[in-house]
């Protein structure tokens, strides 16, 4: 079976609380393979992102990243390569309103009954 890279979530704000951004497909798994964080903003900006399993609430507990960026500094995650189970999700925010943009790529896939 061939996969085909794809935007699985076009260039986006984020905003200041936490918002999910992608979700896991039902009966589906994601595929991470890029995720890049652009601070666009003047200042300095602080992005936290959280992985959350299925069935879960977001909670300090599923943080995974939390790091500052410099005024026009970009991020690549590249070598994250995490991959959501069926249902799993991310959620991210930044601490400072109109300042930093995501970008995920990758791939999905049917889940093996």
């Amino acid at each position: 079976m061939a996969f085909t890279q794809k935007a699985l979530l076009q260039s986006t704000t984020l905003t200041t609380g936490f918002v999910t951004y992608l979700t896991s497909a039902a009966n589906e798994r994601t595929n991470i393979t890029k995720f890049t964080v652009h601070n666009y903003s003047a200042g300095a900006a602080v992005f936290t992102g959280r992985f959350v399993p299925s069935g879960q609430a977001g909670a300090d507990s599923r943080q995974v990243y939390k790091i500052s960026l410099s005024a026009n500094e970009t991020l690549d995650l590249t070598a994250m390569r995490h991959t959501l189970e069926a249902g799993d999700f991310i959620e991210c925010k930044s601490d400072t309103a109109s300042a930093l943009n995501i970008r995920v790529s990758g791939w999905t896939a049917p889940v093996q009954q």
